[in-house]
């Protein structure tokens, strides 16, 4: 008996310790890449600890399963005869990014939990703003990137703005809430402006259409509108960074892309099953295809030849295969949950899915190290929804 409890009691700390840890990477999303990176490492040692401590550890599978576990296990077999340090430093963060899903997932049991999680997060995204305005009237800087990377900073807001537009036209909320969401809507809307990526404004308008396309198509007519007098009346300084976009001789940014996506496409052909070695692209790159003469070799700007060329074709039918099962699920839980509000947040992520992936086809969303956080940690807490909705608990959650 005294055994008994006492192994609650460790269990119940570990419990703790990875809900607590989970409230510091919420809140460091947006504002801090360490934050986020010593709290989910915790999470995740403190979920294994849990794990080996607990006799008849019950662990809680998701419909991602398989994908991820193809996903993985092709980016290991990229390393066959190309196990270099980078090799190492790519999979040991895939893997355990993979495990902080697994982590949410197994251990967020109950609404409040998963409302605090959310509602840090929206803090996280709120003070970063903050910050970007700051920047952008105060330090006068001429794209704004707040804590993180522009890339990656683009791409969440983009997200953040999918979540606040769906709510505000659809969510079940009281009016007060709904003068809050327009002045997010706004200050995420600026700074998404202010930065200038122009990977992230395609992503959003594509994705933005798209969910008036799902919700209401008469909203496509208005949105279009908007961006037409947005076009008239921007600062030409965004209106000429924005039709730079279709300029593939004069535009540099462009003609690098162009070069990277030959070098990663020949790069595919050259090792056609399992790719150079996840990590390995700029250095292969810069050993077999610099006459191609690019600017920069880092990596592909392109996700699904990044994978190609880096872990094959077992790789890239991995990666598609884990992106178009990820997509299927949220759509078809969408569809199936009744209560409104978890099935806007369904939705959303859903479009905020499809808004990584157009992101993806320009950048390599994949190696922004805060944007592929923010995508994991989204998707967990998808799985999480999908999880209540589908045990149907009686709990907060399905009442809500």
């Amino acid at each position: 008996m005294v055994k008994d409890l006492e192994d609650k009691k460790i269990q119940l700390f570990f419990e703790k310790a990875i809900i607590v840890n989970l409230y510091f990477f919420s809140l460091g999303t947006m504002v801090s890449k360490a934050l986020t990176s010593i709290s989910g490492a915790l999470v995740v040692v403190f979920w294994i600890l849990r794990i080996i401590y607990t006799k008849g550890y019950s662990f809680k599978t998701t419909p991602l399963d398989l994908p991820i576990l193809c996903f993985i296990s092709t980016i290991l077999l990229s390393g066959i005869g190309a196990f270099t340090r980078n090799f190492f430093e790519d999979f040991f963060n895939y893997t355990l990014l993979i495990l902080l899903y697994y982590a949410i997932i197994n251990t967020i049991k109950d609404y409040e939990t998963l409302k605090k999680i959310l509602l840090l997060t929206i803090i996280s995204v709120i003070l970063a703003s903050l910050f970007g305005l700051y920047q952008y009237y105060v330090f006068e800087v001429s794209r704004v990137s707040s804590f993180m990377l522009i890339i990656g900073y683009g791409g969440v807001l983009s997200i953040a703005i999918i979540f606040a537009f769906s709510y505000l036209l659809w969510g079940d909320f009281r009016f007060n809430y709904k003068l809050v969401l327009i002045g997010l809507i706004l200050v995420f809307g600026l700074n998404l402006l202010f930065t200038k990526a122009r990977g992230a404004w395609l992503a959003f308008i594509g994705s933005i259409l798209l969910l008036s396309w799902i919700k209401d198509k008469r909203l496509i007519l208005v949105l279009v509108f908007l961006i037409l007098l947005l076009g008239i009346f921007l600062p030409s300084q965004y209106t000429d960074r924005f039709f730079s976009i279709f300029d593939l001789e004069n535009d540099n940014s462009n003609q690098a892309r162009i070069i990277l996506w030959q070098g990663a496409f020949m790069m595919w052909k050259d090792h056609l099953v399992n790719g150079v070695g996840a990590g390995n692209f700029k250095e292969t790159f810069e050993t077999n295809y610099m006459d191609l003469e690019p600017i920069t070799t880092d990596h592909a700007h392109n996700n699904f030849l990044q994978f190609a060329a880096e872990t094959g074709t077992l790789g890239f039918i991995a990666f598609s295969y884990l992106m178009v099962i990820i997509l299927k699920v949220l759509f078809e839980s969408y569809n199936e949950i009744k209560r409104k509000n978890w099935r806007l947040f369904l939705l959303s992520s859903f479009v905020s899915m499809v808004s990584f992936n157009i992101s993806g086809l320009t950048e390599f969303t994949f190696g922004v190290t805060a944007f592929v956080r923010f995508f994991w940690f989204l998707l967990a807490l998808s799985m999480v929804v999908i999880d209540f909705s589908q045990n149907r608990e009686k709990d907060a959650v399905y009442n809500y």
